[in-house]
């Protein structure tokens, strides 16, 4: 027989296997950082890309989208094959898992979940996100069981709305919740999921573990509040709160970011307000759509929060000419980085010109490296948009 052979160096053998099968899967990979980007849509493409997986040594971060629904085999197989990896962040949609249990995997209906927590516990695995988590992810997964996740040190679980109306509800999975926290004591960043009513009881469930910043998300991935951990051994860490104003009153001076989207109630802004007299750690304050009630001292309570804070990030609502002035005179220029300002029509020049005004009275130096000035108007003018950022410096 005749015939030729060609010697191929293993190395570039497994990284032209890789890279076959990465696009297959509909992926990328950034060969600089080791990532992987990958939408998988069968099982069967599942195991053609962990097969690939399987060789492959310098893949460090990897995000893989589920675009079928997995059954608990499907989840073992995903689980096996990260083990024999070096993978150190795993970002892992579930978009596509439906809160059912298919006939064929009627048996395994209490642990569907199990192998995403077995991932979770693996030893090089420090930063784990579940996005599009399915409502049942911690009813269907014996997560009471598991007692190690001491490696993991970041978390992000964001839940998804399905069109029957179900979604995760961090509220109800408390007791999951504060097991999974309770033995991952290394922990240093958490990002959960949660509405503006249920927040009060979530927090409580978490704050007695928290020696970490802690971010909550709305259904929209829209962050909403940031809160800073408490002092040691703080007894309020211990206190069970029963609203949201509650919330605010006690932790409101730990609040880093928040965003007072789609939530009406001005008495929250009040307790802030509050909270702050003593000292303020806020970063980052959107009131964008704040919508306040007739009589309220939301501009009072707005003056005094910016005033203190040293914010890089400010979004405002629409004001008139006399509002707008009081905070931008309030605001510590010297720390502001994002600047956003919406406007009911740009024709408001006065407006445009008290703002100018107030940064050019300021004896703070400047140094915005974004600004943003949005009108409902049509005829907004780019030539003033521009002096205005020119005269912010």
């Amino acid at each position: 027989m005749k015939g030729h052979v060609k010697w191929v160096c293993i190395d570039h053998y497994r990284e032209n296997y890789q890279s076959k099968a990465v696009k297959a899967a509909w992926g990328s990979f950034d060969e600089n950082v080791g990532r992987v980007e990958v939408k998988i849509q069968s099982n069967v493409q599942a195991d053609q890309f962990y097969s690939a997986l399987e060789y492959a040594k310098s893949v460090y971060e990897l995000r893989i989208e589920l675009e079928w629904d997995p059954t608990y085999s499907d989840f073992m197989r995903l689980r096996d094959t990260l083990s024999t990896t070096n993978i150190g962040a795993l970002a892992l949609d579930l978009g596509f898992c439906e809160a059912h249990v298919m006939s064929t995997d009627i048996l395994n209906r209490g642990r569907r979940y199990d192998p995403i927590f077995d991932i979770m516990r693996h030893p090089s695995i420090w930063s784990f996100e579940i996005h599009n988590a399915p409502p049942d992810l911690f009813q269907r997964s014996s997560l009471l069981s598991r007692d190690d996740f001491s490696h993991l040190r970041h978390l992000r679980i964001s839940e998804r709305q399905l069109r029957n109306g179900d979604k995760l509800k961090m509220e109800e999975e408390i007791l999951s919740l504060k097991c999974l926290l309770a033995n991952a004591p290394n922990l240093t960043s958490l990002a959960l999921p949660s509405t503006w009513e249920s927040l009060p009881v979530v927090y409580s469930s978490v704050v007695g573990y928290q020696t970490y910043p802690i971010d909550f998300y709305d259904e929209y991935m829209t962050p909403i509040l940031r809160i800073l951990p408490p002092p040691i051994d703080s007894p309020q860490s211990k206190i069970s709160l029963q609203n949201l104003d509650q919330l605010f009153e006690i932790h409101g001076g730990r609040i880093e970011t928040f965003y007072f989207e789609r939530e009406p109630r001005g008495s929250v802004l009040d307790a802030l307000a509050e909270a702050t007299q003593s000292g303020s750690r806020l970063k980052e304050l959107n009131t964008r759509f704040f919508q306040r009630k007739e009589g309220d001292d939301c501009i009072e309570n707005l003056v005094s929060i910016v005033s203190r804070s040293e914010l890089r990030k400010l979004d405002l609502a629409s004001l008139n000419d006399a509002e707008y002035a009081r905070i931008v005179e309030s605001i510590q220029w010297k720390h502001l980085r994002e600047l956003y300002i919406e406007l009911d029509d740009i024709s408001q020049w006065s407006t445009i010109k008290a703002l100018v005004d107030g940064v050019r009275r300021t004896s703070e130096r400047v140094e915005l490296e974004r600004f943003t000035l949005q009108s409902e108007n049509s005829t907004t003018s780019a030539s003033q948009k521009e002096l205005l950022r020119y005269n912010l410096g």
